[in-house]
């Protein structure tokens, strides 16, 4: 699967996401059931004020109004809740009352009767009107004369009460009707019961009912603007898509065609892939680019490395076999003098293999030595060596205050000496070992001799593999390279020094 594809499918889901969230926790559905709650307090407000303004008005005599209540009920306003509220179960049937409605309720109700219906038709709400004992005076259905009381919601009415409430809905027409009606389909109904007060008297009750709004009428309701919206939210999931592909999936086509050019050797690696954002991709072009130029650079030392042993390797073995094949064919015949030379050179061959087979693997544990966490006291270890190699000929002198450095004894040792044994070998007699601390965080380590020193001309080459101008005295031309590689991987350094007389390096390690 394709990256594109990929940042895509994860956009379309961030799309979906907030749908399924209004779907799985029912919050949209509490939005319309709470709308319809609200519009039916209004239209309740409406029809309690007209009954009250009827009753009011009318000033026949006779027509006593309610008595008094002990204090003004609060229009407490209670937002209903489909994932937390308790459904009751479908609203009883009224029932006959035990007396008839007061006269004023009757007349006032018949009054109201006309705003009730055309109410009714207008938003689809079941209205009833009770007189303060609740019996209906008005109503949109059957129930004139009959007794709601028993109803809890027209209870808390009669006591005062704002009620709400949602009751179980079972529909007359088992046919779903289609969006584009006016008619709902939903397993549940609003209701709500509001007192009828003038004062502190309690007149009756009005209360009122309606399925709320389902979540696919109200779509489909608001179908062009949702395309709309819908249609914008998909360009801009295309864009960013788009987007996303460019500014990550091309960069990272770019990277792999690069690392496919490099593995195939060449030019490729001295390039450096063109991206110009974001900046952690342009960081990991940068690193592809300095791995691919390490690598042939790498790849090109390996080469010239295998290139000067196999020519190192080469000289003796041929050597040995043209002695070898002298002896052979004339071992009879040879004068004993002629065999012992033809020996002696078979021996000093084999010998100088023996010794560059032990420097290469010096070397090879050299060239993968990681950095250690292991240091030393400086001092006591070059005492130690200079004690090792002093002869009769040989004065090694050490000097200088105690140090410790970030090296380990081993591998001070095997620098040390190689550098001893090469200024020994060129015939360099007194010799100092003098430490020095730099004002950073350095010790400075420097190894001088009196030997006949090193001309500019190889001064160059000394750190090079195989470069050596005494061969002829058994030199491999590896233990500078070695001393080198062992000091690089622990963070320090060598050079050589211009020195007046002799030969010196210079060691800078990292103070412990």
């Amino acid at each position: 699967m394709k990256l594109r594809t990929v940042l895509l499918a994860l956009n379309l889901v961030v799309f979906l996401l907030p749908l399924v969230g209004f779907s799985g926790l029912r919050v949209y559905d509490t939005q319309l059931v709470r709308q319809t709650q609200a519009e039916l307090v209004a239209q309740g407000a409406v029809i309690a004020a007209a009954f009250r303004e009827a009753i009011v008005s009318d000033t026949k005599p006779g027509k006593a109004l309610a008595g008094p209540i002990d204090d003004t009920p609060t229009m407490a306003r209670i937002e209903l809740d489909t994932t937390f509220d308790r459904v009751l179960p479908r609203a009883p049937e009224a029932v006959m009352g035990d007396r008839a409605p007061e006269a004023y309720a009757a007349d006032a109700g018949q009054q109201i009767s006309k705003l009730i219906q055309q109410t009714k038709t207008a938003t689809l709400a079941g209205i009833r009107v009770t007189d303060f004992r609740g019996i209906v005076v008005a109503s949109s259905g059957n129930e004139l004369g009959q007794s709601l009381a028993h109803r809890e919601e027209v209870a808390l009415a009669l006591s005062g009460q704002v009620a709400s409430g949602l009751r179980e809905r079972v529909a007359s027409d088992p046919a779903p009707a289609p969006l584009s009606s006016i008619s709902r389909n939903t397993g549940w109904r609003v209701f709500v019961a509001l007192p009828i007060l003038d004062g502190d008297r309690l007149l009756g009750a009005v209360v009122l009912s309606r399925t709320p709004m389902t979540l696919g009428k109200a779509l489909w309701n608001d179908r062009y603007y949702l395309a709309s919206i819908i249609s914008l939210m998909l360009v801009v999931v295309l864009f960013v898509s788009l987007l996303g592909t460019w500014l990550i999936a091309r960069p990272v086509e770019q990277l792999t065609a690069f690392s496919e050019r490099v593995a195939q050797g060449g030019a490729a690696a001295k390039e450096t892939p063109k991206i110009a954002r974001p900046q952690e991709l342009v960081t990991l072009a940068q690193a592809f680019s300095h791995m691919a130029e390490a690598l042939e650079v790498r790849a090109s030392y390996i080469k010239t490395f295998a290139a000067a042993v196999s020519h190192e390797f080469k000289t003796p073995l041929t050597s040995i076999r043209g002695a070898i094949e002298l002896l052979g064919d004339h071992l009879d015949t040879m004068p004993k003098e002629q065999r012992q030379k033809f020996l002696a050179q078979i021996g000093a061959d084999t010998e100088r293999l023996d010794r560059l087979v032990r420097r290469l693997l010096e070397l090879a544990r050299a060239d993968v030595a990681t950095k250690d966490t292991s240091d030393a006291d400086l001092l006591p270890v070059l005492e130690a060596i200079a004690a090792n190699k002093r002869t009769a000929d040989v004065a090694i002198t050490v000097s200088g205050s105690a140090a410790r450095a970030k090296i380990g004894i081993e591998t001070l040792e095997t620098v040390v000496s190689n550098l001893v044994d090469n200024a020994m070998q060129h015939g360099a007699r007194p010799m100092t070992i003098a430490l020095e601390l730099s004002p950073g965080e350095r010790v400075i380590l420097r190894v001088r001799d009196d030997g006949p020193g090193i001309s500019e001309r190889n001064a160059a080459r000394i750190f090079e593999p195989f470069f050596t101008t005494s061969r002829e005295k058994g030199g491999t031309g590896l233990g500078l390279n070695i001393c080198k590689t062992l000091i690089e991987a622990r963070g320090g350094s060598i050079a050589l020094e211009p020195s007046a007389r002799g030969a010196c390096f210079a060691i800078t390690l990292l103070k412990a």
